[in-house]
C-alpha cells in the first residue's frame, strides 16, 4: 500500500467428497465436507521504532456426516441393546444391515459445523537496548453437532413401555391407546443436539534486553479469560404428553426432573470459565562456551465449573458447582554447553523440551540432562540427535535420532520406582513419518 503500510489476503475453499453410504436413507457418500476461509494480515511502520501488525482469520467447516462405519451382516444390528426388534412397522431389515464396507446405519444424519474467528494486535516498540511487545488475541468459536440418538432412545422408552399399560416394546410416545396405539408418535428419529460456544482473550506484556555484554533478561505479564460452554439437548415430540398419560403409569417411569423445556429427554449444560494471571522473568548469562539461564514464573489459576444434567433419560436433577485455584511460582534453572555449532549439552529445571520445541507450562519436580543436535526435521538432508536422562518418582534415559522425513528411531530404557517392586524396560521403537497433506486453514 506504501513504504510503512502493507496488506496481505489469503483466502480458501477446500472440497471434500464423502465416502461413507448411509444404509437407512439410500444416501451415497452422505460424509461430504466443505470448508472455507480466509486471513487477512495488515502491517504498519508507524515511526522508526514502533511497528503494529493485525490479524484475522475466519474459518467454516460444514460436514454432512461423520467418517463411521459398522459391523458388516451383523444381526445384532437388527435389534436394540435389551433385545427388542429395532425396526418400525414403516421400516425394512434391509434398512438396518450393513452389507459392505464403508456403510453405516443412521436415522439422523451427523451434521457437524465448526466455525471461528480468531483476532489478533501486536505492537512492537524497539529501542537500542530494549525491546517492548504487547500481543492481544481473540478467540470466539461455535460448533454445532447432531448425533443419531434413535437406538439408545428406542431401547430405553421401549423397555419403559413393556412394564407400562401398553405392556409392549412400542417405541412410541403421546397420550395413545395402549390397545390399538391409537394417537401415538413413533421415534422415527432421534437427534441430540450439541451445541459449544468457546470465547478466549490472552493478553501478553514483555520487555526484552538486547545488551552488548553476556547479560540479557525477558520479563513480562501475560492474562487469559477462557470461557467455554456445551448446551445438549434432546426434546421428544409427546414426551411430557406420555409422562402425564396412563402409559407412564402416573409418573412411575420418571418426569422432566427439573428441566425447564418442554419434552425435555435430556438437558444438560456444562459450563467452564478458567482465568489465569502470570508474571515471568528469566536472566541468562553467557561465559565462554556456557550459558546459565535463570527465572520463574508467578502464576494464579482459578477455574469455575458448572454442570447440570436434567431432563426424563437422566431420571435426576443434578448440579455440580465447583471452583478450583492454585497459585504459586514456578522457578526455572538451566545450563548450556554450546562446543561447537552442531551440538547443545544441557542440564535444566524444569526439564529442558527437545530442540525446536517450547512447553506452556513448566512442571518443576524434574530434572533433565542431557545434549541434542539443532536442525530442521523436516529436511531429508538432516541429520540429527538427542539424548537426556530425567530424573523425577522414575529415572528414564532417551536416545533419539531422526535419519530424515520419513524415518525416526527411537532408543529409550528405564527404571521405574513403586513403592513394591522395581521395574526396568528396554524399547525399541521405528515410526515411519509419511508426508501429510495439511489443507490451508486446519488446524491440528
Amino acid at each position: 500500500m506504501s513504504d510503512t503500510f502493507a496488506i496481505r489476503m489469503v483466502g480458501f475453499k477446500v472440497s471434500n467428497g464423502g465416502y461413507i453410504d448411509n444404509v437407512y436413507t439410500g444416501e451415497e457418500d452422505y460424509n461430504d465436507e466443505e470448508i472455507f476461509g480466509g486471513r487477512l494480515i495488515g502491517l504498519w511502520r508507524a515511526t522508526d521504532i514502533l511497528t503494529a501488525k493485525a490479524t484475522v482469520m475466519y474459518q467454516d467447516a460444514d460436514a454432512d456426516g461423520r467418517p463411521q462405519e459398522q459391523r458388516r451382516n451383523d444381526p445384532r444390528e437388527l435389534v436394540t441393546g435389551s433385545g427388542f426388534d429395532l425396526a418400525l412397522a414403516n421400516e425394512s431389515t434391509d434398512q438396518l444391515i450393513i452389507t459392505d464396507e464403508r456403510q453405516n446405519v443412521k436415522f439422523v444424519d451427523n451434521e457437524f459445523d465448526d466455525e471461528f474467528v480468531l483476532t489478533s494486535l501486536q505492537f512492537d516498540v524497539e529501542f537500542d537496548q530494549f525491546s517492548l511487545t504487547s500481543i492481544t488475541s481473540y478467540l470466539d468459536r461455535e460448533m454445532n453437532n447432531t448425533l443419531d440418538d434413535t437406538r439408545r432412545t428406542r431401547d430405553l422408552l421401549g423397555l419403559a413401555n413393556l412394564f407400562g399399560a401398553a405392556e409392549e416394546a412400542v417405541f412410541a410416545l403421546g397420550d395413545f391407546d395402549p390397545a390399538t396405539l391409537e394417537g401415538a408418535i413413533f421415534l422415527d428419529q432421534v437427534d441430540l443436539e450439541n451445541k459449544t460456544t468457546n470465547e478466549k482473550l490472552t493478553q501478553e506484556l514483555r520487555i526484552s534486553s538486547r545488551f552488548g555484554g553476556p547479560l540479557n533478561f525477558v520479563a513480562g505479564l501475560y492474562l487469559e479469560d477462557d470461557s467455554r460452554q456445551l448446551d445438549q439437548i434432546n426434546d421428544l415430540d409427546g414426551l411430557d404428553d406420555w409422562i402425564a398419560s396412563p402409559n407412564n403409569l402416573d409418573g412411575f417411569f420418571g418426569s422432566n426432573f427439573g428441566s425447564p423445556l418442554e419434552n425435555a429427554y435430556f438437558d444438560g449444560t456444562f459450563d467452564v470459565d478458567t482465568t489465569q494471571v502470570a508474571a515471568f522473568a528469566e536472566f541468562s548469562y553467557e561465559f565462554g562456551d556456557f550459558e546459565l539461564l535463570a527465572g520463574g514464573r508467578l502464576f494464579d489459576y482459578e477455574q469455575d465449573v458448572l454442570i447440570r444434567w436434567q431432563g426424563w433419560v437422566e431420571f435426576s436433577d443434578d448440579l455440580l458447582d465447583e471452583t478450583t485455584s492454585k497459585s504459586g511460582f514456578n522457578p526455572k534453572l538451566e545450563l548450556l554447553y554450546r562446543p561447537t555449532d552442531e551440538s547443545i549439552y544441557y542440564a535444566a529445571r524444569p526439564p529442558r523440551l527437545p530442540c525446536g520445541q517450547r512447553a506452556a507450562i513448566h512442571q518443576s519436580n524434574i530434572l533433565r540432562v542431557g545434549a541434542c543436535q539443532p536442525g530442521d526435521r523436516r529436511r531429508a538432508d538432516d541429520d540429527r540427535w538427542r539424548f537426556s536422562v530425567e530424573l523425577r518418582d522414575r529415572y528414564e534415559a532417551d536416545a533419539v535420532r531422526w535419519l530424515d522425513d520419513r524415518q525416526h528411531q527411537r532408543l529409550s530404557n528405564g527404571l521405574g520406582r513403586r513403592a513394591d517392586a522395581d521395574i526396568f524396560k528396554l524399547r525399541l521403537d521405528c515410526r515411519i513419518f509419511a508426508p501429510r497433506y495439511r489443507q490451508p486453514g486446519r488446524r491440528t
